[in-house]
């Protein structure tokens, strides 16, 4: 007999620390400093991200405590002199690329497709590299996000409500548990709380349990609660099933988990993650990319959920409207300050606050469009003041992208207007360095909402790609689309603003805001949606063994279907 199965409703969001705000805000308005005379410009380099060019810069000048002091790069980044990268090279030189990294005393950690490498590198060694013709390009390594995120563990046992939302009882009652199904929660995860957790029933007994180390610094070596809370709601979801948890820092993890899951027979990976600059944003799947290696899964017979992200307050996307050479946000404003969207408050960022912002364009043929972006900081005098930059060179030169990336560690000196002693608020800025074409600029801030935001087209990725089935969030007492939660459509081939032809992603939504043991205050976002529906998905094919990743794509469609929310029909 049939039972109505609402498993879905679906789709989640990633739990990162900026999705509810505890900073403080400031208020005021500050005065409108002249870009053009406080910028900073390093020298561009044509083959190393400028960040490096800094950090190599300063480790010639002042050695290596300028190395570790550097708060450029995350600091999982840097260890000692070396510094963790991704070294795109000539695919026609693949062959060469071991012996180039080791013979300048690197070490690879990871081989991405064949395009790329993620590798310790000596920082000394980063110019000399760089002048290989087998190199394209040499950036910093990406971390997943949101793979640092660390929560608290509390004693006791949870259920996600989403079992009883999505009437995943009723398929219990028919014997339907996920029995024979195996999942694939890849994140980070927290050693010391497995046993508690599998001691409360609120995780797989050992009997059910594989744990890899995939980012090999042990398993659960991050101490965050959020793969605890991810598989939590899994096994909530298919307490039958069978499960692999990966340790998962940087995007190069995150592909590589994918390839193991894969050969280890997972029938359904779960990601709550997403990877900055790892695509266009047109649904394709570049080499290298997560969703090219969700595709390879996918033709083995894996179905890779995973989370749309939690940027719908985190965006920008549109053309770049030129105000002397610098974008215009609106109103004449250059700078996009972070904080409460539609406001004039700024977030103060205490010291040791990691931020992260992103910008890319549709430029991936010639490359020749050359964007800059800034990270400003408000002083205690209510001006900006240039603290960071990613200046990288799009000249049309072999490997290059039209991406640029800032990662900023917040220091101890100085303290914005408005904000207590030591901490600071902060601001973007866009310069066109050279080009002539208004390109389509798509901004993530991955560290807090922005003044100024775009909700359309602010999927992560790999959320725009059809080998992923991806998840919005909605909250589990509302029932209604949570605020962070990203939307689609995809951008237009190629990256552009899309017309009038579009495509259904994020594909369903499910619950945000639930009940587990890791999370006791909730557990939100599209990092609690994504293992609802693969827990879901576990029980489709538990009752049907023939489905293949298109036929559980399909019937979680209808299923999502059956509950329709918004307007009728689907809804980006």
């Amino acid at each position: 007999m049939r039972k109505t199965l609402f498993l879905l409703t679906i789709i989640a969001l990633f739990f990162v620390a900026s999705v509810h705000f505890s900073l403080a805000q400031a208020t005021g308005v500050p005065d409108s400093a002249d870009p053009a005379t406080s910028d900073p410009e390093p020298l561009k380099h044509p083959k190393l991200a400028s960040a490096l060019v800094e950090l190599a810069q300063l480790y010639q000048s002042q050695g290596i405590a300028a190395v570790t002091e550097f708060n450029q790069l995350h600091p999982y980044l840097i260890a000692n002199d070396q510094v963790l990268v991704e070294i795109r090279y000539d695919p026609a030189r693949e062959a060469d690329v071991e012996t180039l990294v080791s013979s300048r005393g690197g070490t690879i950690r990871h081989n991405i497709s064949h395009t790329f490498v993620e590798a310790w590198l000596p920082v000394a060694e980063l110019y000399r590299l760089a002048d290989d013709d087998t190199v394209y390009l040499i950036r910093p390594a990406r971390l997943a996000q949101p793979a640092d995120t660390v929560g608290f563990i509390e004693a006791g046992a949870s259920t996600t409500q989403g079992v009883s939302l999505m009437n995943a009882d009723d398929w219990y009652a028919l014997g339907l548990t996920g029995e024979g199904i195996t999942i694939a929660i890849i994140d980070s995860f927290n050693s010391s709380a497995i046993a508690g957790l599998q001691a409360s029933g609120d995780w797989p007994p050992g009997s059910q349990l594989t744990t890899v180390d995939v980012d090999g610094g042990g398993f659960g070596n991050a101490g965050s609660s959020h793969g605890m809370a991810t598989m939590e709601i899994a096994y909530d979801m298919a307490p039958g099933a069978t499960f692999i948890a990966y340790e998962t820092t940087t995007v190069g993890d995150w592909y590589t988990a994918l390839g193991l899951a894969d050969a280890a027979g997972a029938d359904i990976t779960s990601a709550s993650l997403s990877a900055p600059l790892d695509g266009i944003g047109d649904g394709t799947a570049r080499p290298g990319s997560i969703a090219a290696a969700a595709g390879s899964a996918r033709s083995g017979g894996v179905l890779a959920v995973n989370a749309a992200g939690n940027y719908r307050q985190q965006h920008w996307g549109g053309l770049f409207a030129n105000s002397g050479g610098y974008h215009n946000w609106g109103a004449g404003d250059t700078y996009n300050p972070f904080g409460p969207s539609g406001t004039t408050s700024y977030y103060c960022f205490p010291p040791g606050y990691y931020l992260l912002i992103t910008l890319h364009w549709n430029d991936w043929i010639n490359v020749n469009q050359d964007y800059d972006l800034y990270l400003y900081y408000l002083t205690s005098t209510a001006t900006w003041s240039p603290v960071a930059s990613s200046i990288d060179l799009q000249n049309g030169g072999a490997g290059q992208t039209p991406q640029e990336i800032i990662g900023y560690t917040v220091p101890s000196s100085n303290t914005s207007s408005g904000c207590s002693s030591g901490s600071k608020s902060y601001g973007i800025l866009i310069n066109r360095y050279s080009g002539t074409t208004n390109n389509n600029l798509q901004v993530y801030n991955f560290s807090s909402d922005m003044q100024r935001t775009v909700e359309a087209r602010s999927l992560g990725f790999p959320a725009d790609s059809a080998n992923v089935y991806s998840l919005g969030a909605i909250g589990v007492s509302s029932g209604t689309q949570e605020y962070f939660s990203s939307e689609g459509p995809i951008l237009a081939l190629g990256g552009g603003i899309p017309g009038s032809t579009t495509h259904n992603k994020p594909d369903a939504v499910s619950y945000s805001g639930v009940n587990t043991v890791s999370y006791p205050s909730g557990f939100s976002g599209t990092s609690a949606s994504t293992p609802h529906v693969a827990g879901a998905a576990a029980l489709l094919k538990q009752c049907d063994p023939t489905l293949t990743p298109a036929g559980l794509d399909s019937a979680l469609d209808t299923l999502a279907a059956a509950n329709d929310l918004g307007s009728s029909g689907y809804d980006f």
